[in-house]
């Protein structure tokens, strides 16, 4: 296990700091095993807390505290059990209409990393709407497949093929556990699955919804008579 892990309660990197967890406290000290109870004691004369009690090993069960918030979190075997790990924060400039659903595809992406899927493909579902009417594309139907959508924005709004591609993978990803999945996915492929599709649809609103954002706002700025 590394020295350091990332807080699930406030994000930092905080280093590892346990806390003993008691499974049963000893017997009291009585006048006939003082001497030999005491004989467990630290050099300085104090008594230690496994002097008194049995603890867990820390190697299997854990619990740790974060040095940044405090926080409490509970291991089972390297892995977090409590709080339950959040995803990613959404891109800086994620619009209102898509945050919600990346979000909660966030907050289940440990619980149920098919449903961040489910989720992040309606996330980008909302984000090609987004985009198509904020640059007010003609003829766009919000009612059609997303494919369709997709290869519609492509061809009125010239999307690179890079844009594009990323597109397809989070739509196919998300069709896999939308619809009647065609793959043998373990539950690891899915979890990294999510979060590969969480990272693409950040990215996406880097590289496509916010340069799409600023070119609106130009053309509102700048008459069309003097373009």
């Amino acid at each position: 296990m590394s020295n350091s892990y990332k807080c699930p309660h406030c994000g930092a990197v905080t280093a590892i700091f346990t806390l003993p967890i008691i499974s049963r406290l000893k017997p009291a000290i009585t006048h006939g095993n003082a001497l030999k109870r005491l004989s467990l004691a630290r050099q300085d004369d104090s008594l230690d807390i496994e002097d008194v009690a049995e603890i867990l090993d820390p190697a299997q069960t854990k619990i740790t505290r974060c040095q940044a918030c405090g926080g409490l979190i509970f291991w089972d075997y390297y892995e977090i059990k409590y709080p339950i790990p959040r995803g990613i924060e959404p891109a800086k400039d994620m619009p209102k209409e898509a945050l919600k659903e990346f979000c909660e595809a966030q907050s289940v992406i440990a619980l149920s990393p098919r449903s961040a899927c489910v989720l992040l493909r309606v996330c980008l579902e909302k984000l090609a709407d987004y985009v198509a009417q904020t640059c007010g594309v003609p003829d766009y139907k919000p009612e059609a497949m997303l494919w369709e959508k997709i290869k519609f924005l492509g061809e009125k709004r010239g999307i690179t093929s890079d844009i594009k591609e990323i597109c397809d993978a989070c739509r196919d990803t998300g069709n896999e556990f939308a619809h009647k999945g065609k793959y043998d996915l373990s539950e690891s492929d899915t979890r990294e699955l999510a979060e590969i599709m969480s990272e693409l649809t950040n990215s996406l609103v880097d590289l496509w919804v916010k340069p799409a954002a600023k070119v609106a706002r130009i053309r509102q700025l700048i008459p069309a008579k003097k373009r």
